[in-house]
């Protein structure tokens, strides 16, 4: 019977589909159905257990490894591995039978194939959720080669929204937040939104990705140098109805407003004024609510040479519903609590993990 658009299939029909991936290893169109099937049966989550339980993924990864210059067998092996690293059984499972390296191979081997590289992303943004697989996909040369695949295939909308996505995961690994800048994935996430500017997706992923590289201190600077403010400011107004485009936004702009030269940015952008704006139009997130509150935090605890950035925050609204602004402590008003006077400043910029969906 169907349920949510999956069939259900019985458990002696991934039996079979395993068997015979497991008698024809030297087939690639045995391995590429076998890949396809799986992937198919995957679709439901009860049934990755059971794909785990039965060595489906080192079947996978076998036949990734055998048939490495068969473009199709790559790309279903990695759309499959994407599809069970979607918990972290699955995660850990993928690594420790070599699918890591499998995926990665297959990325390198088949750069011009958009589909590989589409389904390469995917597969390894899904391992990146596991903190263990951030620092061996950071360790292996698994940066390089989303910048590699984002830089080859800059018009394809699906490959950059991915590759947004598991930089940013990857970016959560403090070892790999300069490693990242460093090897041109902040210039890649930046052309994504700029080559994008009309896709949620894509500007989502890209705010989350810049957020994440913003809680390095030495980012901080050259992420602003290189447009990211700029950025950041124009997905807000483009996409101001976007719950979580504010949100990320808000938050990147939280950690990157952690320093004098950027807060500057930051207001000469209307960074200010857009918050506010997210803040008042998304009054029931509560993720909007607390970032705007950090942003708009961070914003007002340094002095700016010149003006009083304090001051210009309450000055255009983002006064304490008490009546009394907050200054001494950096901390603004929360739009959406009428009963408190101040929310804390976090001084600690924040990662954040996204999943696939």
């Amino acid at each position: 019977m169907a349920e949510d658009g999956v069939l259900n299939i019985p458990n002696m029909s991934l039996e079979a589909v395993l068997k015979s991936m497991d008698s024809y290893p030297d087939s690639a169109k045995v391995q590429e159905q076998g890949c396809w099937a799986l992937g198919s049966i995957a679709q439901k989550s009860e049934n990755q257990s059971d794909i785990l339980a039965a060595g489906g993924v080192e079947l996978v990864v076998k036949a990734m490894g055998k048939h490495s210059a068969e473009t199709e067998v790559q790309r279903r092996g990695c759309s499959v591995l994407g599809m069970m690293a979607l918990n972290s059984a699955g995660q850990m499972k993928i690594a420790s039978v070599g699918g890591i390296e499998a995926v990665q191979t297959g990325m390198k081997t088949h750069i011009k194939t958009m589909e590989v590289q589409w389904y390469g992303c995917l597969a390894m943004g899904n391992l990146a959720v596991n903190p263990e697989n951030q620092v061996k996909i950071g360790a292996s040369g698994g940066v390089e080669l989303v910048v590699e695949a984002m830089g080859t295939h800059k018009e394809a909308l699906e490959v950059q929204r991915r590759g947004c996505r598991t930089l940013a995961n990857l970016a959560v690994c403090s070892d790999n937040q300069v490693k990242i800048v460093s090897a041109g994935g902040a210039d890649a996430v930046h052309n994504a939104m700029k080559q994008f500017p009309d896709a949620p997706e894509v500007q989502r992923r890209g705010c989350n990705a810049l957020g994440n590289l913003a809680v390095n201190t030495e980012n901080k600077a050259k992420l602003a140098e290189t447009g990211s403010v700029d950025l950041l400011c124009k997905a807000m107004a483009s996409h101001m109805a976007e719950v979580e485009v504010q949100w990320e936004a808000c938050r990147a702009l939280s950690n990157l407003a952690l320093t004098g030269e950027n807060q500057r940015k930051i207001a000469a952008n209307g960074g200010i004024e857009l918050v506010q704006a997210a803040m008042q139009a998304h009054l029931s997130s509560m993720e909007v609510q607390w970032y705007g509150c950090l942003a708009l935090g961070n914003l007002a605890v340094l002095p700016q040479p010149g003006a009083d950035r304090r001051c210009r925050l309450y000055r255009t609204g983002a006064q304490s519903n008490a009546g009394s602004p907050q200054s001494e402590r950096g901390a603004t008003s929360c739009l959406h609590c009428p009963g408190q006077s101040h929310c804390e400043l976090r001084e600690s910029g924040q990662s954040c993990i996204t999943w696939w969906n």
